[in-house]
């Protein structure tokens, strides 16, 4: 409806993606800063802060992020990572690396498709 519906500023240096979840309620946001946010846009609650020690110019959540809490990131480490939020804390995963920077992202079911 083009309505204001909550303001975040979780970053301190320039935003290179956003994502938002198939349900529309968790948006994700990567930056230079090497950090990677994950909110609920209607909730009171404070997303997950991720950081890195490089920037982050990709993210994808999984559709049902909601339920599986899951999601990829890639920047210029030239890895594409799968965090995955469990029980012990999140989990990383590396799925792939080594072919330089990863610039995009993008999620389809249970399959992440990515560029370097």
């Amino acid at each position: 409806s083009g309505n204001d519906i909550r303001t975040l500023r979780p970053h301190s240096a320039a935003v290179n993606d956003l994502c938002v979840d198939g349900s529309g309620e968790f948006v994700g946001s990567c930056s230079q800063d090497g950090t990677v946010v994950v909110s609920s846009l209607y909730s009171g609650a404070v997303g997950s802060t991720h950081w890195y020690h490089r920037p982050v110019l990709a993210i994808a959540l999984d559709a049902d992020f909601a339920s599986h809490r899951t999601f990829a990131t890639g920047g210029l480490a030239g890895q594409l990572v799968l965090s995955t939020r469990g029980w012990f804390g999140t989990r990383e995963t590396i799925l792939h690396a080594g072919e330089g920077p990863v610039q995009t992202i993008a999620c389809c079911g249970s399959m992440f498709a990515w560029a370097n």
